[in-house]
């Protein structure tokens, strides 16, 4: 990896892991600011509005992780594999109970 961003340095590239290390901005706001401001986006409102005003307060530096996993980001090696509940359960102690489906029946829909 050291080889490889050093002859992209060489060649004029701008290393993605490196550019999102340097965006990052250190929070403006405190703790209960960033809940207050998150508090206030309606969610029940049209997707724009709301990516609006989380690309707002990642810009800000307040909410750093949002995005943090896209190709921009450079987490573009990132890849996806199939979870079942069993799978999240096991790993991360996720129930269907404390996901709030409880024992009904969930579809991929569910967690879209």
């Amino acid at each position: 990896r050291e080889d490889a961003a050093r002859l992209s340095k060489e060649l004029g590239k701008e290393d993605p892991a490196e550019a999102a290390a340097n965006a990052i901005v250190a929070p403006t706001k405190s703790k209960d600011e960033i809940t207050d401001a998150i508090r206030a986006i309606d969610f029940g409102s049209d997707a724009q509005t709301q990516i609006t005003a989380l690309d707002g307060l990642r810009t800000e530096g307040n909410l750093q992780l949002y995005k943090s996993a896209t190709v921009d980001a450079g987490s573009g090696d990132l890849r996806s594999f199939d979870v079942s509940l069993q799978t999240l359960q096991s790993r991360s102690g996720l129930t269907s109970e404390t996901l709030g489906i409880g024992e009904e029946e969930v579809s991929l829909d569910d967690f879209k």
